[in-house]
């Protein structure tokens, strides 16, 4: 029998209650975040307690690291210490092992619901990739051989896409932690925008309508072209630098670029790759298909790509000149400063960058 999904209404957790937001990342948490912090003082007159990255911590959260383990027992307080609604939002808690899940939600000491963002898998594919190259952490392979990888990891142990993807892993770890049945799963669609806020409003009990929109103030974690992602990660691979320099440069280079625009075509979908992940996403939509959890929308979403895909995977046209400048001259100004603070040896200083030459190429023959 073909399960038909629509909206309901939801029922707001007890007045004592926790909902807690476990992302996933690259599902629209950074705007919904944004807005909340921005009306953060409506939320608290309506009784309601906000624990997002701004109030609460930022970076990773579930890596067992002591300082981690404090700030955890830190929320738990917190929480117990608020006599209305709490809202907990944190992408990043979506790595929660089982073991890591029951014990957060048992400091809590109330009842708990989770709420969980997902979004088409072929449209995740560009934008995870293109995500781990703006974060300068790590280096990705090219594109297409990132796309391969993910895909024929049939194991779903990379964790270039599947660490904090594996919806089979993250239903599991809080299915344990709450149970199904309090297991509430948003399927992100444009044709929806305000589909997320929407049940969190319910959940809490606030007007209609307050979280919607976009937060003012706040740099949106949009998209760029292909081939301005492309030429950065060239940069890093040619750089030299470790991944803390990497991410300063980053932040460096991301301001600067923002000022010019971002002009380029967005990066494709090749039409193999979205027939490599639609097991993958047909698989979790018969998890949820038949689990006890609240879902909102229709799970055939995730195996669908929301732009038509191309034949296949061409690569990268050239950058725009005020980009590639915007960019270079951000690895200048890094360098500088880094010479300044005794990072870079004054032997290596004198020298071009390796990855000069390749600015103003990317994409060319």
């Amino acid at each position: 029998m073909m399960r038909h999904y629509r909206w309901v209404e939801l029922a707001p957790i007890p007045e004592n209650g926790v909902l807690v937001h476990t992302g996933l990342p690259k599902t629209g948490s950074t705007s919904l975040q944004g807005v909340l912090y921005g009306k953060r003082q409506q939320v608290a007159d309506l009784g309601v307690l906000l624990q997002s990255p701004e109030t609460w911590y930022r970076g990773a959260v579930m890596d067992g690291r002591p300082e981690r383990q404090q700030a955890l027992r830190s929320l738990q307080r917190a929480v117990r210490g608020h006599s209305g609604r709490v809202f907990i939002t944190n992408e990043l808690l979506c790595d929660a092992s089982a073991e890591q899940a029951e014990q957060l939600v048992r400091g809590f000491g109330r009842p708990t619901k989770v709420l969980t963002m997902v979004r088409s898998f072929p449209d995740l594919l560009p934008s995870v990739w293109q995500q781990r190259v703006k974060g300068g952490q790590e280096i990705p392979p090219s594109y297409e051989e990132w796309l391969r990888s993910a895909i024929d990891d049939a194991s779903r142990s990379s964790a270039g896409f599947w660490l904090r993807h594996d919806l089979d892993r993250v239903f599991d770890a809080w299915a344990r932690a709450v149970g199904e049945e309090n297991l509430v799963f948003v399927v992100v669609d444009r044709s929806e925008p305000n589909r997320s806020s929407a049940a969190i409003e319910q959940l809490l009990g606030l007007p209609a309508g307050m979280l919607a929109g976009t937060a003012k103030g706040r740099s949106k974690n949009r998209s760029w072209p292909y081939a301005t992602v492309e030429m950065v990660r060239q940069i890093q691979l040619g750089s030299g630098l470790d991944k803390i320099q990497r991410r300063q440069l980053m932040k460096m280079a991301k301001r600067r670029m923002a000022k010019e625009g971002w002009v380029g075509d967005p990066i494709p979908i090749p039409q193999w790759a979205v027939d490599g992940i639609r097991p993958h996403a047909q698989s979790f939509v018969d998890l949820l298909a038949g689990s006890r959890a609240t879902v909102l929308g229709d799970p055939a979403v995730l195996c669908e790509p929301t732009r038509t895909p191309t034949p296949h995977l061409e690569p990268p046209g050239e950058v725009p000149m005020a980009t590639a400048v915007a960019a270079t001259t951000a690895s200048l100004k890094y360098v500088q400063r880094a010479r300044k603070q005794q990072r870079v040896a004054p032997a290596e200083s004198q020298t071009r960058p390796p990855w000069y030459r390749r600015v103003f190429t990317v994409g060319r023959a």
